[in-house]
């Protein structure tokens, strides 16, 4: 007798939703219709009341019920640490409320964000210093030392710079390794896995780093948009610069036919003693003497630099 072979599919999410849903009375089908209404950004309580026309706690019944059944969860929002949003189970939240990259648990990454500014940094000079090497014209040079943010964003990727998810990057500095949040686990300082054990953390060493990932750390999917978000806070810096040129259609990293570029710039000087004092960039400098109506006796600007 021949086997016979039951060919079996995957069941369909809607499907499981509607057998989830049998049951269910008007009101439960009218929150859980809401909830999907609100897409992957999610609907707070009190405005389901106010679209339901549903007492409050009745909302928050129907609710549980619902998320125990696991057609809804619940997602914090970083635009309000007590404020939670609804949305459907298998929806993936919008960065909006999860905060994307750079929030953990709602935490902002304070450490993984300089990580980033520096790595990008350090890309874009290292891109200038080899046009200014090359020896060719000055024009040439300047044009070869741009890079579009798709450059950048591969640079980031192939680093493989990972964010510590249980501990935090400030607190594996903590434990001696201050030199990781530049380089990323993956090369751990440069000083080599043996070497590990003597800075504090003796786990890494015993286990190896290819089992890291079991002691909480894991990569960070970045964007090409996160990126920009981290170039243009090295512009505001003055540590970059920007240029915009137009692109053939379908470049890669450019938007309506035009593509972002951007390079290192060198610092600028530091200022002199003067100009870090009120004198420095005092409007009445050339009035102000001992025993005239302005004077530095009375000025309440140095009396507040001098206690600072």
């Amino acid at each position: 007798m021949a086997d016979v072979k039951v060919k079996q599919e995957s069941a369909d999410p809607v499907d499981i939703e509607n057998s989830k849903m049998k049951g269910s009375d008007n009101q439960e089908k009218l929150v859980y219709q809401i909830i999907e209404d609100a897409g992957n950004k999610g609907i707070w309580s009190r405005d389901i009341r106010f679209k339901s026309n549903l007492p409050l706690t009745e909302i928050n019944k129907i609710l549980k019920n619902l998320e125990s059944k696991k057609l809804i969860k619940a997602v914090k929002s970083v635009a309000a640490s007590k404020k939670k949003v609804y949305m459907l189970y298998n929806i993936q939240p919008d960065r909006s409320v999860t905060g994307g990259a750079w929030y953990s648990d709602q935490d902002f990454e304070s450490e993984f964000v300089e990580v980033l500014n520096q790595q990008c940094f350090k890309f874009l000079q290292s891109k200038a210093e080899a046009a200014r090497e090359s020896k060719q014209s000055p024009m040439v040079q300047r044009n070869s030392s741009f890079a579009s943010s798709n450059e950048v964003w591969k640079f980031i990727c192939e680093l493989g710079i990972s964010k510590v998810c249980d501990l935090g990057i400030s607190e594996v500095c903590d434990l001696g390794i201050s030199e990781v949040c530049d380089l990323g686990i993956s090369e751990v300082c440069d000083l080599g896995i043996s070497e590990v054990c003597e800075l504090g953390i003796s786990e890494v060493c015993e286990l190896g780093i290819s089992e890291v990932c079991e002691l909480g750390i894991s990569e960070v999917e970045l964007s090409m948009e996160d990126i920009e978000t981290i170039l243009n806070t090295l512009i505001y810096d003055g540590k970059v610069e920007m240029t915009i040129i137009a692109a053939k259609e379908g470049t890669v990293g450019s938007v309506d036919g035009q593509l972002k570029l951007y390079r290192g710039v060198n610092p600028i000087i530091q200022p002199t003693g003067l100009v870090k004092t009120p004198c420095g960039v005092c409007p009445v400098f050339d009035d102000c003497h001992e025993g005239g109506e302005i004077s530095p006796s009375n000025c309440i600007y140095m009396t507040e630099w001098l206690e600072f």
